[in-house]
């Protein structure tokens, strides 16, 4: 396949998800992995950098990518990573389809973890 001069938001989309079918244990391990970054990188424009203390930064690869093709009005980028939710105690995933990291398993009252990653989209600001 030939160099490409310009990708599109979709095309992104189309290879990182052909990457979580590939192997999604990798792709899970490479979009949670955080590394500590200096303030420079913390306040670049568009880079998505999260702190950690108060003088302490890290950035990701979604940080990276979302960099490359901007952020909305409120701060948010272009892509969105889909995790599953998950009881630590193994209950049911269906229980727990629409409930966040934090709540509580309304089986065994555990509280609910990121589960694996499910797949990339285009990211939908909270209202």
């Amino acid at each position: 396949m030939p160099l490409k001069n310009s990708i599109t938001l979709d095309d992104a989309l189309v290879v990182l998800n052909s990457a979580v079918i590939a192997d999604s244990k990798a792709m899970h391990s490479l979009i949670e992995h955080r590394v500590d970054c200096n303030e420079i990188l913390a306040n670049h424009p568009t880079i998505q950098v999260g702190r950690c203390q108060p003088e302490r930064y890290h950035v990701g690869l979604l940080g990276i990518l979302n960099g490359l093709f901007g952020i909305d009005e409120t701060g948010w980028g272009a892509i969105c990573a889909h995790f599953h939710v998950d009881c630590p105690k193994g209950c049911d995933r269906a229980a727990t389809d629409t409930l966040s990291v934090g709540d509580k398993c309304p089986t065994c009252g555990a509280t609910l973890v990121l589960g694996e990653l499910i797949e990339f989209t285009r990211a939908t600001p909270p209202k």
